[in-house]
């Protein structure tokens, strides 16, 4: 098999460490379009009494939100409003343990840390972003001598590391409904010419999404078409590497569809979708 021609990439991850992750906010202040929810469940019984709905983020830079401009955590934040919204929801917790640059190992061996694993077994919903920084690992260290071949062999021991964070939120929590956040490709306009890397993150993401649908009330969400088809400087941060405002929006739409939409039934005895279409239209 020939040798990816990553020489451009290389480039960049060295431009890329040089680039301080927290610089300051953009004063433009960016607004996505806010998808409504049209879905109408039954309405609630007259003795309901809204809930507290717990979630433990557990992950990489994702999840700590590097790239967000307000610092507040990226997807988190909108995916709290957005849950905010519904009926049967008092309160919405978010316990964010995303730290960035963390690989599967890392996050496995962080989960056995008292303040993460007291959040994840209090949680009713479980949210993963994790694997990027295992693929930019093999970039690091084989970017003299790049095949495909390191991919897969990484991609082996990331599916064994996904096997056991999973299978520990599961022993700790039987009952959480654990979302698994899929891999982009942040390198789509810069290296459009080098289809290898996209066909390594579709390997990734289906091994991803194999395993933690495997497992009871695991998900798999789909976001990697939001930064593919042109749209990657419209939704990625100044380091065109880490979503921007708008880019965790869109992640946080598509976390929220799937607890609304594919997996409702789960939740349904946590809260009743509340109708939001606009009676003034």
């Amino acid at each position: 098999m020939k040798k990816i021609t990553f020489i451009f990439l290389i480039i960049f991850l060295i431009l890329f460490a040089s680039i301080p992750l927290f610089s300051s906010p953009s004063n433009v202040t960016i607004q996505a379009e806010r998808k409504s929810t049209s879905l109408v469940k039954q309405s609630l019984p007259a003795d309901f009494i809204p809930k507290t709905l717990k979630i433990a983020a557990l992950g990489d830079s994702l999840t700590e939100g590097v790239g967000d401009s307000t610092h507040e955590g990226g997807y988190l934040k909108y995916l709290k409003d957005e849950l905010m919204g519904l009926k049967g929801v008092k309160e919405v917790v978010v316990e964010n343990h995303g730290v960035k640059g963390n690989r599967t190992d890392q996050l496995l061996a962080r989960m056995e840390k008292p303040d993460v694993k007291q959040d994840t077994e209090a949680a009713d919903i479980v949210l993963l972003t994790i694997g990027g920084n295992d693929i930019m690992k093999v970039v690091r260290d084989n970017f003299a001598n790049l095949h495909i071949d390191k991919f897969n062999e990484e991609q082996k021991q990331y599916e064994e590391n996904l096997h056991a964070i999973i299978s520990k939120v599961k022993e700790d929590n039987p009952d959480a409904v654990i979302l698994l956040i899929g891999l982009y490709n942040p390198f789509s306009q810069m290296l459009s010419g080098i289809k290898e890397f996209d066909q390594i993150l579709n390997n990734w993401n289906n091994a991803g999404k194999e395993i933690v649908t495997s497992y009871e009330n695991g998900y798999f969400v789909e976001i990697e078409d939001i930064f593919s088809n042109g749209n990657d400087t419209e939704v990625l941060y100044e380091d065109l590497f880490h979503p921007n405002d708008k880019g965790y929006e869109m992640i946080a739409d598509r976390v929220f569809s799937t607890l609304t939409v594919d997996i409702e039934p789960v939740l349904n005895e946590w809260f009743v979708i509340k109708e939001e279409a606009n009676e003034e239209n």
